[in-house]
């Protein structure tokens, strides 16, 4: 009985003093600029740029602008390239799913999307892809969040493994 009493007291301080020790977990956590209109990704072979399509997938949008924010994305490699089709990044964080904002935009060279799992619309997390080509049998089944702007040479020259090396974000951008 004692020693029921005394886990009991154990599990209670642990979960009150835990939780609280979790709450200032984010108190560095970055918020991005509401202006932030695109990003730079730079990878060995050079830069790209995107611009988001906040209208249409604000969501998919402001996880990805926070997830860029916070570096989430320096360092990691293009782990899924299917040649002339799609390079792909990201990795299960384990965070909350955000839901799918499917939109009229179509897949075709440099539109960039999240990944999700195969029946599960809803399950996207931090991995996106970005089309090499047309690939019409995607539309209407992932959330396009934006498009390569500048750099689309670059992408055919990424390979599996590759590393992004950072990612910035912008409020404008300059083709100069």
């Amino acid at each position: 009985m004692i020693i029921s009493k005394f886990l009991l007291i154990l599990v209670f301080i642990n979960i009150f003093f835990g939780c609280n020790q979790h709450s200032n977990i984010n108190k560095n956590y970055k918020q991005p600029h509401k202006n932030d209109n695109f990003a730079t990704i730079r990878t060995i072979h050079g830069n790209f740029v995107i611009k988001f399509f906040k209208e249409k997938a604000p969501n998919t949008v402001k996880r990805i602008q926070n997830l860029i924010k916070n570096e989430f994305y320096n360092g990691l490699t293009f782990h899924r390239v299917i040649p002339g089709s799609i390079i792909q990044t990201g990795k299960s964080k384990n965070i909350n799913s955000i839901k799918a904002e499917i939109n009229n935009f179509k897949h075709e060279l440099g539109t960039i999307s999240m990944a999700h799992y195969k029946n599960n619309l809803d399950s996207a997390d931090s991995q996106f892809f970005i089309s090499l080509k047309e690939l019409p049998h995607l539309n209407g089944k992932y959330t396009i969040f934006g498009k390569v702007v500048n750099g689309l040479e670059i992408l055919s020259k990424i390979k599996k493994g590759d590393k992004i090396l950072s990612i910035s974000l912008s409020p404008n951008y300059s083709s100069k």
